[in-house]
C-alpha cells in the first residue's frame, strides 16, 4: 500500500486525502492549507459529516463506499468553502487494500479558476443570446465555400417571423434563402452579393422576398464580409424586416406628390393673371399688324418692305406667346418619372424664357450665365423645374420695392456636381429668421399669400436628388445656391 501511495502522491496537483469507508480523514497532503476547509490538523480524525452540509456529505461518503466495494477509481467534482473562499475541486477516488485494510485516495485539482472562467463564458453566452433573439433584426452567418456552396452556420430563430422558415430549415436546407428572393429583385441581389465577395465591401441590399406563407415582405440586408484562411468568405449581418416602414413610404410618397401637385396649381394659378397679361399684348400686336396689312390691301399697291415690317412684328409677337405656352406646359407637366436624365440648361432656360416675358412689365431684368453647353442631371424633371420656378418666384417678391430689380441665374460645374446659383438685388432676408428659412410652414408674406412651404419643399426635393441648398444674404441681396451631382454617361 505504501509504494501505490507514493506513486499517487508523486502525481498530486493541489490536495490528496486519504479516507476509510466512513468518511474519516485519515492522511492529507497540499502544499496549500488554505485550499482546506479546515486547517489539517483539526481534519484528521473527524468524517466528512462535520465539515461539510448532510446533503453533500452523505453522497461523497456514498462514493467512497462505492469505489472501495467495486476497487474502480471514480471521477468526483466538489466545491468547499474555504477561507479564501468557494474552492471548486476536479479529481479521482483511487480504492486502496493493503493488509485486509481498504481505503480509498481522494486526490484532486483546483479547478476554481477553470469554472469561474466556464461561468462567466455561460453568462456572456447566455447574455448574447438574450441580445440576439430580442434584437429588431435577424442575426446571421454566410459562407459561401471556395467551390461555390452556400452555407448558414448560424442564423437566429426570428427568421422563422420573417422568412416563415426556422433557423434549423434554412441551415439544413441553404437554397431556401434563394428561393424565397422575390423574382424582380433575385438578380439585384446575386449581383451585390457577387461585388461583395469580390470587393469584401459591405452587403447592402434592400429587396422583396416571399414568405413561407406567400406574403411579400421588403427586407434590408446588411453585413460584412472577411476571406477566410482558406479563401472561403464568411458574412456576419443583420436582416430587418421593412415591410411596414416601405408601406408607410409609399403611402407618404402618394400623398407627397398630391400635395407637389397641388402646390404645382396654386403656383400655376397665380401666374395665370400675368400670363393673360401677357399674351393678351402680343395678340394685340398681331391683330394691329393684320389690320393694317388688310387696310393696305384695300388702298392700292402694297410696299414689299413695309408688309414685310408688320409680319415681322407678327412673327416676334407670336414667338413671345410660344414661349409664354411653352414654359406652362413644361412647368405643369406630371411627375411620373422619377429617374431620368435630362440636360438642367435647357430646363432653366424653359423657365426663364416663361418667367422674363411675365417678369418684364413689373421691371425686373433675369440674366443666364453657363459656362458650359450640357449639363445632364438623373432625377424628376418636374420636381427641378418647380424647384427653380420657386426660387425665381421668391426673387421677384423680394424686389417688390425696388424701381428696377435684377435677377442672375447661373450655372456651372463644380467638379463632379453643378451648381445653380440664383441671386436678386434686394434688401436680403432680416438675420433673425435666417435659420428659419427652411423650415416646414414658416411664411414672411401676408396670409392668404403664401404656402409657407416652398423653401421647405425646395429643400427636401433637393435632398431626394442627392444634392444639398444654402443661402447667402446681405442687405444688397440674396443668393441660393443649390449643389447636384452630374451625370457624365449622358454627356456627349
Amino acid at each position: 500500500m505504501t509504494k501505490k501511495r507514493d506513486m499517487i502522491l508523486n502525481i498530486v496537483q493541489d490536495v490528496l486525502f486519504e479516507f476509510d469507508e466512513n468518511g474519516t480523514y485519515l492522511n492529507i497532503w497540499t502544499s496549500d492549507e488554505s485550499l482546506l476547509a479546515k486547517p489539517r490538523s483539526e481534519l484528521l480524525g473527524i468524517t466528512i459529516n462535520e465539515v461539510l452540509p448532510e446533503a453533500q456529505s452523505s453522497i461523497y461518503i456514498n462514493m467512497i463506499r462505492s469505489a472501495i466495494k467495486s476497487q474502480e477509481k471514480q471521477d468526483i467534482n466538489y466545491t468547499i468553502e474555504t477561507p479564501k473562499g468557494s474552492v471548486h475541486f476536479s479529481g479521482s477516488l483511487v480504492p486502496l487494500n493493503s493488509e485486509g485494510k481498504k481505503t480509498v485516495i481522494l486526490y484532486a485539482s483546483d479547478v476554481t479558476e477553470h469554472v469561474n472562467l466556464q461561468q462567466a463564458y455561460d453568462d456572456q453566452k447566455h447574455r448574447l443570446n438574450s441580445i440576439i433573439e430580442n434584437t429588431a433584426g435577424v442575426v446571421y452567418q454566410c459562407h459561401i465555400t471556395t467551390s461555390g456552396q452556400i452555407e448558414f452556420p448560424y442564423i437566429s430563430s426570428r427568421i422563422l417571423d420573417v422568412y416563415g422558415y426556422t433557423a434549423e430549415e434554412i441551415i439544413e436546407n441553404p437554397n431556401i434563402m434563394t428561393k424565397v428572393k422575390y423574382s424582380d429583385d433575385l438578380k439585384g441581389f446575386t449581383t451585390s452579393l457577387m461585388n461583395s465577395a469580390e470587393k469584401l465591401t459591405k452587403l447592402d441590399w434592400i429587396g422583396r422576398i416571399t414568405h413561407k406563407d406567400k406574403d411579400l415582405r421588403w427586407v434590408h440586408i446588411q453585413s460584412n464580409p472577411q476571406r477566410l484562411s482558406d479563401e472561403s468568405i464568411l458574412w456576419n449581418g443583420v436582416i430587418l424586416d421593412i415591410t411596414e416602414r416601405k408601406l408607410r413610404d409609399e403611402e407618404v410618397e402618394v400623398k407627397q406628390k398630391y400635395i407637389n401637385h397641388k402646390l404645382k396649381l396654386a403656383s400655376l394659378g397665380e401666374l395665370a393673371a400675368g400670363v393673360g397679361h401677357e399674351i393678351n399684348n402680343p395678340l394685340a400686336i398681331i391683330q394691329n399688324a393684320l389690320r393694317k396689312v388688310s387696310k393696305k390691301a384695300t388702298q392700292g399697291p402694297i410696299n414689299e418692305s413695309e408688309i414685310k415690317r408688320f409680319l415681322d412684328m407678327g412673327t416676334e409677337a407670336s414667338v413671345r406667346i410660344a414661349k409664354i405656352t411653352e414654359g406652362l406646359r413644361v412647368f405643369s407637366r406630371a411627375d411620373s418619372k422619377m429617374n431620368e436624365d435630362f440636360d438642367l440648361r435647357d430646363s432653366i432656360q424653359t423657365t426663364l424664357d416663361l418667367l422674363t416675358e411675365l417678369y418684364r412689365h413689373e421691371n425686373i431684368t433675369i440674366q443666364f450665365l453657363c459656362d458650359e453647353e450640357q449639363f445632364f442631371i438623373n432625377g424628376n424633371h418636374g420636381r427641378i423645374d418647380q424647384v427653380i420656378m420657386n426660387l425665381l418666384a421668391n426673387a421677384k417678391d423680394a424686389l417688390q420695392d425696388k424701381d428696377h430689380g435684377s435677377i442672375k441665374v447661373s450655372l456651372k460645374s463644380i467638379e463632379e456636381n453643378c451648381q445653380i446659383s440664383v441671386s436678386d438685388n434686394g434688401t436680403g432676408i432680416p438675420d433673425k429668421i435666417k435659420n428659419k428659412i427652411f423650415d416646414h410652414f414658416f411664411s414672411t408674406k401676408e396670409v392668404g399669400k403664401g404656402t409657407g412651404i416652398g423653401l421647405s419643399l425646395v429643400k427636401s426635393i433637393i435632398q431626394e436628388h442627392h444634392g444639398s441648398i444654402d443661402m447667402h444674404s446681405s442687405n444688397l441681396g440674396t443668393t441660393f445656391n443649390i449643389t447636384l451631382p452630374l451625370n457624365f454617361k449622358s454627356h456627349k
